[in-house]
């Protein structure tokens, strides 16, 4: 559990994974089951990583925060 909860946390404001506070009503027991054994293996929308690749070299992964015409806002895995 303490692995799930640093990204599902739903007190944090830069929660990286889904709230699952509600889970269990809405998602098949299977579904649970392997979401908890490999949490990768499927990434709701709206919580997978982006890598941006900068004109200068860099990389830069993390999950979009926010997006507009001119700037793209990133959140990094540890939440920042």
């Amino acid at each position: 559990f303490l692995g799930c909860a640093r990204c599902h946390d739903p007190e944090s404001a830069n929660r990286l994974g889904p709230d699952l506070s509600q889970v269990g009503k809405t998602t098949p027991a299977e579904y649970l089951i392997e979401s908890v054994l490999n949490p990768s293996k499927t990434i709701q929308k709206g919580y997978e990583t982006t890598s941006i690749f900068t004109v200068d070299g860099k990389t830069v992964t993390g999950f979009i925060a926010e997006e507009t015409a001119t700037m793209l806002t990133l959140i990094d895995p540890s939440g920042n």
